[in-house]
């Protein structure tokens, strides 16, 4: 059973979720939010919250049953899109659909949410009420509550959060944070699959933050901060791109001998090990460090994971997702690993004085992928028919 909320959903709109990127603003102590502006709108928005999730309740997404998991998946993206998601998309899997969604409130901090829309099977012989029709009734000794199948979990916390953004939506109030929302149906049954589009996701998180840091970020840390001719820069770039040449291809052919996943763990530790003497190579100001230092860092903390994620991606899938499964690692990993990495390192260099925060935030951002790797299987010797 799930109580039924009455005032102060508002307050949940920035919680549950965990912050992926935030230059400055990830340090920033948060501003206590004025509930006053909310209230009568929560009143008011009461029974249309209440009557969003006894529908939602009403069909039941069992996935051991494989019972209305698409229609599930399709009620998920509506409920997402009716509270303003601009993007909420089905994404098919080998099982059963996951959701994707995005909300840009053009805000300076993005959270990451993970939903589920599935529930566990139920016997209605063993329910004092029905259970799908999430009646509101009274507990002697308690409170109001409402009962059906999935109430605690989780559409009731689930569509709580959902009635917090319609109230900001209701007031006219912009959100401070924008979000990314993944959302699956086979929690019940040990998300067997979503676990693989998390998995492409954190392979290449890595090796694409680490050249937007490396193309965008030591490019101008070190003409601003070490104030040396971005030309030189410009140029280590140049040569460290001419050498992929050969080495992309060369680890491309090294992994059909050794294997996938031996190459990302050497890249992810490559990568941990290098992340302070990259900062210090660049500190001398030597040209020839400098340059060393971004071909090296290019080649084996870039290259030697890239050149091989066309092959390796698609065949972590099965046939019917191939490419969408491929796709969905490469776009998520470079919206928040390439996309933010850079905002991020800056806010590190201005907080904390110097580069050591950027270092341990890539060792962070590597160790990631070290688990991706390691959690992934080797797929060197499998075939892609079937």
């Amino acid at each position: 059973s799930a109580h039924v909320p009455a005032r102060g959903v508002a307050e949940l709109a920035a919680l549950g979720g965990v912050p992926l990127l935030s230059p400055a603003a990830a340090f920033a102590r948060p501003r206590a939010p004025d509930l006053a502006a909310f209230r009568t709108v929560i009143d008011r928005q009461q029974p249309e919250a209440l009557k969003r999730l006894q529908s939602w309740i009403a069909l039941p997404s069992i996935a051991a049953e494989n019972r209305n998991m698409d229609a599930g998946a399709q009620m998920m993206v509506d409920l997402l899109k009716d509270v303003g998601f601009q993007t909420a998309v089905k994404m098919s899997t080998d099982g059963h659909p996951g959701v994707f969604a995005t909300l840009d409130a053009g805000a300076a901090v993005t959270i990451g949410m993970y939903f589920m829309y599935d529930v566990k099977q139920f016997d209605p012989s063993e329910w004092s009420s029905p259970p799908l029709e999430a009646r509101v009734v009274d507990r002697p000794g308690v409170v109001k509550v409402l009962i059906g199948r999935g109430a605690t979990n989780q559409k009731g916390p689930e569509a709580t959060f959902l009635a917090a953004l319609h109230a900001f939506k209701g007031a006219g109030k912009a959100l401070p944070v924008n979000i990314v929302l993944v959302a699956e149906g086979e929690e019940e049954i040990g998300s067997k699959n979503f676990k693989t589009f998390m998995i492409a996701v954190g392979l290449k998180l890595s090796e694409v933050s680490w050249v937007y840091m490396l193309t965008v970020f030591v490019v101008v840390y070190a003409t601003t901060k070490l104030a040396l001719p971005k030309q030189i820069l410009l140029d280590a770039v140049m040569y460290a791109a001419l050498l992929e040449l050969i080495t992309l291809p060369l680890f491309g052919w090294l992994s059909d001998k050794i294997g996938r996943r031996p190459l990302f763990i050497i890249g992810a530790l490559f990568t941990m090990a290098f992340a302070f003497p990259l900062f210090w190579m660049l500190e001398t100001k030597s040209v020839a460090m400098v340059t060393m230092a971004i071909v090296i860092a290019m080649n084996f903390g870039h290259g030697m994971m890239f050149g091989l994620e066309s092959t390796y991606f698609p065949e972590l899938f099965g046939p019917r997702v191939r490419y969408s499964g491929a796709s969905f690692g490469f776009q998520v990993a470079a919206a928040i690993g390439g996309g933010f990495s850079p905002i991020i390192a800056t806010g590190l260099v201005g907080y904390f004085g110097g580069t050591a925060g950027v270092s341990v935030m890539m060792i962070g951002i590597a160790l990631l992928t070290l688990w991706a790797a390691y959690a992934a299987r080797e797929t060197k010797d499998e075939s892609l028919i079937g």
